[in-house]
């Protein structure tokens, strides 16, 4: 993705910063891309699978905000056990180590 942002900024003569892509430190090049949600001839805007969205959601941790988005997600995806999430977390993201504040955000989902 960033590849593709520093393409576009060159071919406009743009800052590399044009595009926010803060969240693009989370995202793992094993997920699979998920549903079209608009399309234009020179624009295609797709949604991550929800299990890689939780998955970067538990790595950023961002107090309420990831965790308010993943009390909507967990049940979507028919979660209800911890395991269940840190599955996502090790298949999408194998080599990072959950921190502190990663598993005070699991910990409050209050799964079993």
């Amino acid at each position: 993705m960033i590849d593709a942002i520093r393409a576009v900024a060159a071919k406009r003569d743009v800052s590399n910063g044009w595009m926010n892509n803060q969240a693009s430190v989370y995202f793992s090049p094993l997920a699979k891309p998920g549903k079209t949600v608009f399309e234009h001839p020179n624009l295609r805007v797709m949604v991550t699978p929800p299990d890689h969205l939780a998955a970067m959601k538990i790595l950023a941790a961002r107090s309420a905000r990831d965790r308010d988005d993943l009390l909507l997600l967990v049940p979507i995806l028919g979660w209800t056990r911890r395991d269940q999430v840190l599955d996502a977390v090790r298949r999408y993201f194998a080599h990072e180590e959950l921190g502190t504040r990663q598993r005070s955000m699991l910990d409050s989902l209050g799964l079993g």
